[in-house]
């Protein structure tokens, strides 16, 4: 039996789990430090996850900053990697921000996101740079240079 990924807004009910896959994937893989991965409710973010069969196996978030639309917290559960889940959570989730009226999003990538979105019509805005365990590059994606890709 194929299984279907779901890509949905996230609910309240979500939060948990996907702190919980951000503190396996930001601090256990990355270095980040437990103190720096929760993302304030007062940014009022928007989340978006993938389900598979109601567990979540990856999130993304998108949240205002001293006036800049900000994308990110973006994983996807290490078990789950290579199958475009990734892809899939990034174009559904800047659709439907950009649908929203929001006309650009910032963020800061990692290698493998940043290929992303370069083929969804994202641009590097700057050089890459060490952030705890890997590098993160700059990046902008603007409504009018979005493309749903594949």
């Amino acid at each position: 039996m194929a299984h279907t990924i779901v890509i949905e807004n996230a609910g309240v009910a979500d939060l948990q789990q996907i702190y919980q896959l951000q503190c396996r994937v930001f601090h256990e893989e990355q270095g980040i430090p437990l103190a720096d991965i929760p993302l304030t409710a007062a940014k009022e973010p928007q989340w978006w996850c993938a389900k598979l069969d109601q567990k979540i196996v990856g999130a993304v978030a998108v949240w205002r900053e001293d006036g800049v639309t900000h994308w990110g917290r973006f994983l996807v559960a290490p078990a789950y990697r290579g199958r475009h889940i990734g892809s899939q959570l990034a174009r559904e989730s800047l659709a439907a921000i950009f649908a929203q009226g929001v006309e650009k999003v910032t963020l800061e990538a990692r290698a493998s996101t940043v290929k992303i979105l370069l083929s969804l019509g994202g641009s590097v805005t700057g050089a890459e740079k060490i952030f705890y365990q890997g590098t993160i590059t700059p990046m902008v994606i603007a409504q009018q240079s979005f493309s749903q890709g594949k």
